[in-house]
């Protein structure tokens, strides 16, 4: 009986069972199993029948570690009875690995993230040999967890805030041959920002167009680089719940057109906008006003002419139905009805029922009332003044 070793290289070994006997196929089937020497453990099991020729019998085991010591253990079952007979076993080892082992790592350095509480950095250098690296990560606790990386650098993601972390690198070369270690410095990931930035307002318009100005800052993560205000707008008249998104802006200020649905302003009505301030990490702060929409006011009447107190006033027709018109305008602005006034015509008088309809129509845009003039009172350049004085005063 005999079991020996004919070939062995880094990752296989050759076991040879011999001395069967001519013919070798009266032993018809072979086993050999193939043990870690420092631990004894059964490391795999291999099974072949006999070729029928010469007195030995040969198979191979593979996907062995290289410079590893085995031993190897051999049995054969006869022809004759089927019975199995231990042959013997053999010690041997794997050969040692021709690549190089890494070489130590110079350094290995951690740092935070700008803007990513929940990340640290990570860099070493390069450990000569090696084609991956292992690295293990702890905090304050102890260990965290293991990655691994095939470049020099390594970013930690996801990781919970408020501890200091460090880590272990190791550079390991293909066959398994590691570096030592080597240990970086410390590094924090910060408390959670939750605070939202503050918004704060600073002006509105209603007039011709709606528009809001702000101010804001973050003082924690910072406000946001890329559009940190969301802009809302909602309908006429409407709640809160009307409030549309129209956009996002850098500025710090908004004007709108039309309402959320993008239809035209009302005059008179009142309209909610929103602006929402956003920091790096998404915490936001609210400013919500409410705007009445206004035309643009119109300018102040002059009358142009010569007028001397006490005096009667000769005034065109134009001149008159342009002051009227110039009433209407206000009243439009001010979000109410046009006022149906009487044409006046070249060479006829102003009567005082005529007068009496500028009074009307001022009278509700104004704090100090007009006068209703009585039937037969002559224009005199004071009451026509003081028609003038009362419409420019409406803001």
């Amino acid at each position: 009986m005999g079991v020996l070793i004919s070939d062995r290289t880094q990752t296989s070994i050759q076991v040879e069972i011999n001395e069967l006997g001519k013919p070798a196929n009266q032993y018809y089937n072979f086993r050999a199993q193939i043990y870690h020497y420092a631990t004894g453990s059964l490391i795999r099991e291999i099974n072949w029948t006999s070729s029928g020729t010469g007195n030995l019998t040969r198979n191979t085991f593979t996907g062995l570690s290289p410079g590893t010591e085995y031993i190897v253990n051999a049995w054969v079952t006869s022809l004759a009875g089927g019975t199995e007979y231990n042959w013997g076993s053999v010690y041997t080892s794997t050969l040692a690995s021709t690549l190089r082992s890494p070489g130590n790592i110079s350094y290995a350095n951690l740092s935070t993230v700008s803007g990513n509480p929940n990340q640290l950095y990570a860099s070493w250098g390069t450990a000569s040999n090696a084609t991956e690296y292992d690295i293990y990560l702890y905090n304050e606790n102890g260990y965290y967890a293991s990655y691994i990386s095939y470049s020099t650098s390594y970013t930690f993601t996801w990781l919970p805030t408020g501890h200091t972390w460090y880590y272990q690198v190791y550079g390991y070369n293909s066959s398994g041959s590691s570096s030592s270690p080597a240990t970086s410095n410390s590094a924090s990931t910060v408390a959670q920002d939750t605070t939202p930035p503050t918004i704060t307002y600073q002006s509105a318009t209603g007039v011709g167009l709606i528009s809001l100005g702000w101010s804001a800052y973050d003082n924690e993560s910072g406000l946001r680089s890329s559009n940190p205000f969301k802009l809302f707008i909602g309908t006429a008249d409407g709640g809160t719940v009307t409030l549309v998104h129209t956009g996002y802006t850098r500025s710090y200020s908004a004007t709108w057109y039309s309402d959320g649905l993008g239809n035209p302003f009302v005059v008179g009505s009142w309209y909610y906008v929103r602006v929402e301030a956003f920091d790096n990490l998404d915490n936001y702060g609210t400013l919500t006003y409410r705007i009445q929409y206004k035309h643009q006011r119109p300018g102040d009447w002059s009358w142009d002419l010569s007028m001397i107190s006490g005096q009667n006033v000769n005034i065109t027709a134009t001149k008159w139905n342009s002051f009227c018109t110039r009433i209407n305008q206000f009243r439009e602005y001010k979000g109410l009805t046009l006022y149906s006034f009487s044409t006046v015509y070249s060479g006829n008088s102003i009567y005082a029922w005529e007068i009496n309809e500028a009074v009307n129509a001022i009278n509700p845009m104004v704090t100090s009332k007009l006068t209703i003039q009585n039937s037969g009172v002559n224009a005199s350049a004071s009451l026509i003044n003081l028609l003038a004085t009362r419409l420019n005063s409406i803001e």
